[in-house]
């Protein structure tokens, strides 16, 4: 507008649009020289970061977190055309050199208009345009893939690797290009998915609740806004058509992710529905998105009125349209969390996000709608089940939510919490018990257990001890008891097996030990006069009237390598984060004393 301004009165801007396009190139010191030769020294295995990025795509059906199968091959074809053999050698003065390209790379802004191709676009971050971008989400994406194969795959053993140290290198490397773009102050779409391929990554590792974590992703969130994608996208002259549906995937895919993140940590959302204009990509797979031409038209005619493909296909952008039309409706429920209502206002806020979301699941295709009321198992690809599900899940987690809100600010009836803490469990029971998801999707099953299980199984089990402790024994208990029991300690077994090296590990392993102690208190339980126990358990339990949350980290996410992004994560709210409230449970003298502290 300022530029715009200036022309008007005739006033030369030939200044500002030198600043604008990076033609006055900053110095590259030898510092930097050196670290980027140490960095490019990871890709001297070839073959190895070739078999990782095909097996993650084999995996995933094709979809990453953001970045596409072609546009990765088209850069890794590139890349090792060009610079094979130099990488190979690793010989000091040529690494130098192709790193001082990198720099100078990297502080050049891309230049392209609407006419652009896919191919052509993909072609300006590679060969002897290669850029830190590229290099760092080549090393992102196969941190990811090693996360999300099991420890034991054959891969680890034909090269040899550790997967835990060789996972770290990789975020490593990652974390290293992220700040190569920043000395080089870019911003482009390149960078918004090096970000957003290295925060499922860094979370795995280092857990959803550390600062660094939270910090990746309160960057991810900067760069999208300051890249605009938060206002309206379209192709146009400046866009083409791909790359404006991939950056609707890509504001998707943060601000689903943000929303779980401040619903894990109790915190306010740093990206909100209320100040975006959010577009839908259109139900496109991968290879549609990058047709031109008479093919592109076509694919866009296999789609209906509403943008939803009519195969009954449930893609990763199905999945990410499906969950746009809740992700809101979680901002609401912690707006109602964190916010100073009235027990009025709280009811009637609930019913208007009930409202919202019964509306949002009419608007859905049918096949999509059947998620809503079973658990998909039977049938189809294991990544169709995992988009099926985290849908359902994902719905199922905002309930939830909803019900300990309205527990604890307008003391409503435990009653729907309960049922839907059996519903929630009892899907992953059946998910988890999956052998080829349990095989081939690590991050996925881990964020399954921890996200949506351990809440679910938290409140299932303090609700079992009240129960168990009632004088006299309820004629209809909520919970059948054997049932219960025996899949609380089916449970507890599978999050024992979860790997020590997972980010989550600690919060599962604290909630492993409060449910098993739970399941020793009602197995073995130690007398007690019946009027203490009555004491303590009268009504419903005070840790359901509290705000009974167990969450963990997104993998990456948002998606399938991702699904975890953005995906049902719960909030202890008054209790501080979800760490603290295991170790009071794992703490809590299960015979003298059973208050929440919040209520103390």
């Amino acid at each position: 507008m300022f530029n715009e301004d200036l022309k008007d009165l005739g006033v030369s801007t030939d200044y500002f649009d030198a600043v604008g396009d990076g033609s006055q190139l900053r110095s590259i010191s030898n510092d930097r020289i050196e670290r980027g030769v140490q960095v490019l020294s990871f890709l001297k295995q070839r073959h190895m970061i070739n078999r990782f990025i095909a097996r993650w795509y084999e995996l995933s059906e094709g979809a990453g977190v953001i970045i596409i199968e072609t546009i990765m091959k088209n850069w890794s074809l590139g890349l090792w055309l060009r610079w094979g053999d130099v990488l190979a050698e690793q010989d000091p003065a040529k690494l130098r050199r192709l790193s001082g390209l990198l720099f100078r790379n990297t502080q050049t802004p891309l230049q392209y208009d609407g006419t652009i191709s896919p191919k052509n676009w993909t072609s300006l971050g590679t060969g002897q345009n290669i850029r830190w971008e590229v290099i760092g989400c080549i090393a992102a994406m196969v941190g990811l893939c090693m996360r999300t194969l099991d420890p034991s795959d054959i891969l680890f053993k034909e090269y040899k690797v550790n997967r835990t140290k060789i996972s770290l290198h990789m975020m490593d490397v990652a974390d290293e290009c992220v700040a190569f773009c920043r000395e080089c102050e870019t911003l482009d779409d390149m960078f918004l998915w090096l970000l957003m391929e290295k925060y499922p990554l860094t979370s795995t590792i280092k857990g959803q609740g550390s600062y660094i974590a939270y910090h990746h992703s309160g960057e991810m969130n900067n760069a999208i806004i300051a890249k605009g994608l938060h206002a309206n996208i379209q192709a146009d002259d400046c866009t083409p058509f791909f790359l404006s549906e991939l950056r609707k995937r890509t504001f998707i895919q943060a601000y689903g992710s943000e929303c779980s993140i401040a619903s894990f940590l109790g915190r306010p959302t740093r990206l909100s529905y209320r100040y975006c204009n959010i577009s839908l990509p259109l139900d496109l797979d991968d290879d549609q998105v990058v047709m031109e031409g008479a093919q592109l038209q076509e694919a866009l005619a296999s789609l209906d009125s509403n943008g939803w493909n009519k195969k009954n296909r449930v893609l990763r952008t199905t999945w990410m349209r499906c969950w746009l039309g809740f992700a809101p409706r979680r901002e609401d429920i912690i707006d109602l969390a964190l916010g100073n209502y009235t027990a009025e206002e709280v009811l009637r806020r609930a019913a208007e996000i009930q409202e919202k979301a019964e509306a949002q699941w009419t608007a859905l295709p049918i096949h999509l709608q059947r998620t809503r009321y079973e658990c998909s198992m039977k049938g189809g690809s294991a990544v169709d089940c995992l988009h099926r599900n985290v849908i359902r899940q994902g719905t199922l987690a905002n309930e939830l939510l909803l019900q300990r809100v309205l527990r604890r600010k307008a003391s409503v009836p435990p009653d729907t919490l309960i049922a839907t803490a059996r519903e929630i469990f009892k899907d992953i029971m059946s998910i988890t018990a999956r052998h080829d998801m349990a095989r081939d999707f690590q991050l996925d099953m881990t964020y399954l257990l921890a996200a949506h299980g351990l809440r679910s199984a938290a409140i299932i089990a303090v609700e079992l001890l009240k129960q168990e402790q009632q004088v006299p024994y309820p004629q209809h208990p909520r919970l059948p008891r054997s049932e219960t029991i025996q899949d609380l300690s089916v449970f507890a077994a599978r999050l024992g097996a979860i790997d020590r090296g997972d980010g989550t590990w600690g919060l599962c392993e604290q909630a492993r030990k409060v449910i098993t102690r739970i399941l020793d208190k009602i197995l073995a339980p130690p007398v007690a006069p019946a009027a203490t126990l009555q004491h303590h358990f009268s009504g419903s339990s005070s840790v359901l009237h509290g705000d009974m949350g167990i969450a963990v980290q997104p993998s990456a996410i948002m998606g399938l390598e991702g699904l975890g992004n953005g995906m049902g994560l719960e909030a202890p709210m008054n209790l501080g984060n979800d760490n603290d409230f295991m170790l009071w449970l794992e703490n809590m003298d299960w015979d003298k004393q059973f208050e929440c502290p919040e209520l103390q």
